[in-house]
């Protein structure tokens, strides 16, 4: 069993943090892209046909899983940070164009965005617990990458059939502030992941520094 599962990872609160923000995303994306093609098919976006909104979300993600690597591996960036940037950048993109695209032009613009950034926000999960875990345990780092898609994984389950009944009991306006308020939750939670790493590697920094402070008194 603990081949598959490091129980050290549930007593971690930076990998659980990262790890319930990566579920929210899961929440907030699947329900949108389900409810696309039914949110183009209203009136104004009759022109084109509602199934190119969903290739066009798809096939941008590419761009954004490609861009999004090679930011995250810049030596003044990291993954989660990348990952936090585009779940606050997405929510933005949604919370604008999903309730007040009036025009295909409008609509095209909002796929193409939410495409580029979902492949960010896909692309990045298995990159950020690379980041966060720590140095000790590298070699787990299999194990943490399958528990935290464990762990998000049932987020993913639950978000569209209660997006499914928003959208019978209000408007398909409902997706977009479902969508949006989960991807804000997700950057807030990734952000303290991050935050947290930074406040271990401080901590890590000072113990060392004191140990060197002590040997060289002794070795003195």
């Amino acid at each position: 069993m603990s081949t598959w599962i490091d129980f050290e990872a549930f007593k971690n609160l930076l990998f659980l943090a990262y790890s319930v923000g990566v579920g929210f995303m899961f929440l907030a994306f699947y329900p949108l892209l389900f409810h696309i093609t039914e949110w183009a098919e209203r009136e104004r976006f009759k022109g084109i046909k509602t199934v190119w909104f969903l290739t066009m979300v798809n096939g941008c993600s590419v761009i954004g899983r490609l861009s999004s690597a090679a930011v995250a591996s810049a030596r003044w960036s990291n993954p989660a940070m990348v990952h936090a940037i585009s779940c606050f950048a997405a929510a933005l993109v949604v919370f604008l164009l999903w309730p007040l695209a009036q025009q295909e032009s409008h609509a095209i613009a909002f796929c193409v965005l939410f495409g580029v950034l979902g492949g960010s926000l896909f692309g990045l999960p298995a990159s950020g617990v690379t980041f966060i875990i720590p140095k000790k345990l590298g070699g787990s780092l299999g194990a943490w990458t399958g528990i935290m898609w464990a762990l998000s994984s049932a987020f993913a389950l639950i978000g569209p059939p209660i997006v499914g009944q928003l959208v019978k009991r209000y408007s398909i306006e409902s997706v977009g502030y479902w969508t949006g308020v989960n991807l804000l939750v997700a950057g807030m939670l990734i952000s303290m992941a991050i935050w947290m790493k930074h406040s271990e590697d401080k901590r890590e920094r000072s113990k060392n520094a004191e140990l060197n402070m002590n040997t060289d008194g002794s070795v003195i």
